[in-house]
């Protein structure tokens, strides 16, 4: 059965993390050298009421962790994917034992990516939509509102007699 992910993967010159959450709200870690899979750790397993969104805060977490750590290079840009490899069912032992590490889950979604430039919130609206999890409508890009100041040299006329 496929599994939907939403990941990306970023890159500091010289090492380079993947970070993916699936739809049963395990995230799935990897780091390593440019050009090698890297090592895999073991995921962080589904908790609370509402498991993918509390993973998927953990995603938005560590991209923000990474990108202040110098991992400014976007390798794999954030997407939405659905992955042939199979992820083994949810059950009750399982919330307490954390799975083995998944490296081809991660392989995987290197391979399948597409490369065009994303926003991780928009990866992470699809991944819901595709999901079928409840979410938020995407919100419009701000636009710029003119500002109630007065320009600086309007100030300084006012100002002098």
């Amino acid at each position: 059965m496929p599994t939907t992910v939403v990941g990306y993967r970023l890159g500091n010159g010289t090492h380079q993390t993947t970070a993916l959450v699936t739809q049963t709200g395990r995230l799935h870690l990897t780091s390593g050298p440019y050009g090698q899979l890297g090592r895999a750790s073991r995921p962080r397993m589904p908790s609370g009421e509402n498991p993918v969104h509390a993973r998927v805060m953990d995603l938005r977490n560590l991209h923000a962790k990474y990108t202040a750590r110098g991992y400014h290079e976007v390798l794999i840009p954030p997407a939405c994917v659905q992955l042939q490899a199979p992820e083994p069912p949810l059950t009750e032992e399982r919330f307490h034992h954390p799975d083995p590490a998944a490296p081809e889950l991660l392989a995987e979604f290197a391979g399948t990516a597409p490369s065009k430039p994303r926003n991780l919130e928009d990866a992470i609206h699809a991944f819901y939509t595709a999901i079928g999890a409840p979410t938020r409508p995407p919100r419009p890009h701000p636009r710029p509102t003119p500002s109630a100041r007065r320009p600086d040299a309007t100030r300084r006329r006012a100002a002098t007699p």
